[in-house]
């Protein structure tokens, strides 16, 4: 999908204009069923239908944002892309599929955000999870093939729907686990509530589960890179002399014991990122500019196991999907990865120990592409900067905590993907890259609700190209830091 960064930046903006016409989906039937006190339960127990599905206010949820956000573009911003004509509709049969070269941010971000409000329209409207997934692919269908005039996106159609499913899932079980910590949350995570709380007239079904951590993070630091090219290429140093950092952390559930069918009822969520002083290298002018970074990890339970053991040890085994997007201004990444966790807690008398481990296959992801991100090529006419891939991804946490306030932990995500050849074009190879993201952490609990920290990062990418030689990349990032716990 052809969109610029100004033209994407409000689609959360343009759903607000549905309120006005979200009435019309409401049922003409008289309220029956007796209000139904929802209380959140032990994750073994089922999420038991109260309510019936409602088709109609799903509906409204699959259409409304494709139009209000097809209305901005076209009638708005007036883009090439959103002007479909007649001729485009009655011959829609004819768009060929293909993959795109869509702006970083448009593709992994704004699309998986666009099928979540989908997502989250259907869910609230008492569908299931696996079946919200299915109306978030046809409303993805319905925008790829009605509200443009550009070929079909293979990557869209994946990130739209699948994509929907975690990102969706999280946000509309957030907006209704912190509506009681400050009422406005529950629309900042779900706007769709606008839409379906007045329609569904209080009948949805409230997941059962809640928040168990939640804590934002802010710090300042400074971050050095490098990747070494041959001799033909530059060999790239960048610096990035400071930035702030924000983020938010949240663990929903408990990771450890858990037993339960039903997806996302725990999951983990870091979400936030930096903004600083250049390097002066950069894809776009805005990276030559500025030092900025979109960072979202995050893991959910979509089958977990309790097993028995010791009192003092929690033991959880399942099936996880591990969703994670950086956009960054010294490298990008992302990947839709399910596969099999383990994750454990030990309790020693005066700290505990917690570990978890993940092995995925990587459905789809991206990876960036060093000599197109830092105009390696004469005739640099790409507009992406990103190569679509496939593989694996393995995450590793470990935790130590004590009862006096210390807390040391170590993370590492590490991936094996393919660069894939049916999406390569001009100078852009096929390749096979290795890199890990390892976080060391240091904490020091200073008051109930207040920590100090120290956090070390590294990067380190090997890739081989088909076509072009290979690169090696390292990058260091230090910070200092101060979280507040909310719970």
């Amino acid at each position: 999908m052809k969109t610029t960064s100004f033209k994407r930046r409000f689609l959360i903006l343009p759903l607000i204009l549905m309120i006005g016409t979200g009435s019309v989906f409401a049922q003409d039937s008289e309220a029956e069923d007796k209000d139904t006190e929802l209380v959140f339960t032990m994750e073994n127990e089922s999420e038991e239908q109260t309510y019936k599905r409602n088709f109609l206010v799903a509906g409204g949820a699959l259409i409304f944002p494709n139009m209000v956000i097809g209305a901005w573009n076209r009638f708005i911003i007036k883009s090439s892309w959103a002007q479909v004509g007649f001729d485009d509709l009655t011959h829609f049969y004819e768009h060929k599929w293909a993959w795109d070269e869509d702006w970083y941010w448009t593709n992994f971000v704004l699309h998986p955000y666009q099928g979540a409000l989908t997502y989250m329209g259907a869910r609230s409207a008492n569908f299931t999870p696996w079946e919200s997934i299915l109306w978030a692919t046809a409303s993805s269908v319905i925008w790829e093939y009605f509200f443009e005039t550009n070929a079909p996106s293979i990557n869209d159609l994946i990130y739209t729907s699948v994509g929907a499913f975690p990102l969706g899932e999280m946000l509309f079980r957030l907006s209704y686990s912190l509506q009681n910590v400050w009422s406005p949350l529950r629309f900042l995570a779900n706007p769709v509530r606008l839409f379906t709380d007045p329609t569904m007239r209080g009948k949805t079904n409230v997941p059962k589960g809640n928040v168990t951590e939640l804590s934002f993070k802010f710090g300042v630091g400074t971050e050095i890179g490098k990747t070494w090219a041959d001799s033909e290429h530059e060999s790239i140093k960048e610096q990035y002399p400071g930035f702030l950092s924000a983020f938010m952390d949240v663990v929903y559930g408990n990771p450890y014991g858990n037993d339960s069918n039903i997806p996302y009822s725990q999951f983990e969520l870091s979400f936030g990122g930096n903004i600083g002083l250049p390097s002066g290298y950069g894809y776009k002018e805005l990276e030559e500019k500025l030092m900025y970074e979109v960072k979202i990890l995050s893991n959910g339970m979509i089958l977990a196991r309790s097993i028995e053991g010791k009192d003092n040890v929690r033991t959880t085994i399942g099936i996880v999907l591990d969703y994670d997007f950086i956009w960054q201004s010294f490298q990008e990444l992302s990947t839709i990865s399910p596969g099999f966790a383990i994750k454990q807690q030990i309790e020693f008398p005066a700290s505990s120990l917690s570990w978890q481990f993940h092995l995925d296959a990587t459905l789809l992801g991206t990876t960036d592409f060093y000599y197109y991100r830092r105009r390696q090529f004469d005739d640099y006419l790409s507009y992406r900067s990103y190569s679509y891939a496939i593989g694996a991804e393995s995450v590793g946490k470990i935790e130590w905590k004590s009862q006096n306030g210390h807390k040391l932990s170590f993370d590492a995500h590490s991936y094996l993907m393919y660069d894939m050849e049916n999406q390569t074009y001009g100078e852009m190879s096929s390749g096979l890259e290795i890199f890990s993201l390892c976080q060391l952490d240091y904490e020091y609990r200073i008051a109930k609700n207040i920590s100090l920290g120290l956090s070390n990062n590294v990067y380190l990418k090997y890739a081989t190209y088909k076509d072009l030689p290979s690169i090696f990349s390292t990058m260091y990032k230090g910070q200092v830091y101060t979280r507040v716990w909310v719970r």
